[in-house]
C-alpha cells in the first residue's frame, strides 16, 4: 500500500456521478491527471444518500459490508481541485480515506465521499442511474457490476423529472460553465430540502 508523493496530487475513488469524467472536468471545471478502474472490498455501493423525493430520491452512498465490494474509478488530481469538489458538494458529504486496488496501481490509499445521513436504500433517479451507467462504460468497469447497476430500480415522474432537468440542472450547469456559478445544483436543492424538513443530519 502506498500513499502518492507527487507534490500536492492526491488520490480520489469515485463510484457516483463522478465516475463520467466530463462530470468532473466539462461541469466542475475540475483537472484530472490519471484515472483508471478500481475496486473498494469490504464497502457497498447503495443508493442511500437522500434525496429529493420524487425527482432525485436517492445518490449513491458507500457503506462498511465486509463480505462486498465497489468498483468505481480511481482519479489522480491536484489536492486545490479536490478542495474544489469538496465545496461543490457543500458539506453533504464526509471523506473518508480508504484503501482501494487500481487496475494500474495496486492497492493505494485515496479519499472517498461518504452521507452519513443515510437511510435505508431507495431508489435513484433514471438520469442520475443512467449518469453511473456512462461513467462506468466509460472506464471499462466489469460486466456484472453494468449489469447490476443497469438492473436497478429507478424513480421517473413523466414532466417533472424532464422540468427538475430543464429548469434546475441545465442553468446552473451552463452557469458553472462560463465561471459564474461555483456549486453543485442538486446538492444545493438538495440541502435546502432536508434543513426545510429537518431532515439533515441524523
Amino acid at each position: 500500500m502506498s500513499r502518492d508523493d507527487g507534490g500536492d496530487a492526491v488520490r480520489y475513488f469515485a463510484f457516483g456521478a463522478n465516475m463520467a469524467s466530463d462530470v468532473l472536468c466539462k461541469r466542475r471545471g475540475l483537472r484530472i491527471s490519471g484515472a483508471e478502474p478500481a475496486r473498494l472490498r469490504g464497502y457497498a455501493m447503495r443508493f442511500s444518500a437522500p434525496g429529493l423525493p420524487l425527482i432525485e430520491p436517492a445518490f449513491a452512498n458507500i457503506e462498511p459490508d465486509p463480505g462486498a465490494e465497489c468498483w468505481g474509478v480511481l482519479y489522480q488530481m491536484p489536492q486545490r481541485d479536490l478542495d474544489d469538489l469538496v465545496e461543490l458538494e457543500s458539506g453533504a458529504y464526509s471523506l473518508l480515506e480508504v484503501e482501494v486496488e487500481g487496475a494500474e496501481s495496486g492497492p493505494v490509499l485515496a479519499l472517498a465521499f461518504c452521507d452519513e445521513r443515510r437511510r435505508d436504500a431507495g431508489k435513484p433517479s433514471r438520469r442520475y442511474r443512467d449518469l453511473l451507467l456512462r461513467g462506468a462504460r466509460e472506464h471499462d468497469l466489469p460486466e456484472p457490476y453494468l449489469a447490476r447497476l443497469a438492473a436497478e430500480p429507478v424513480a421517473y415522474v413523466p414532466l417533472l423529472s424532464e422540468a427538475f432537468e430543464w429548469v434546475v440542472l441545465r442553468p446552473a450547469i451552463f452557469l458553472r460553465s462560463i465561471g459564474l456559478r461555483h456549486e453543485h445544483a442538486i446538492v444545493r436543492v438538495v440541502n435546502a430540502y432536508h434543513r426545510m424538513t429537518g431532515k439533515h443530519g441524523d
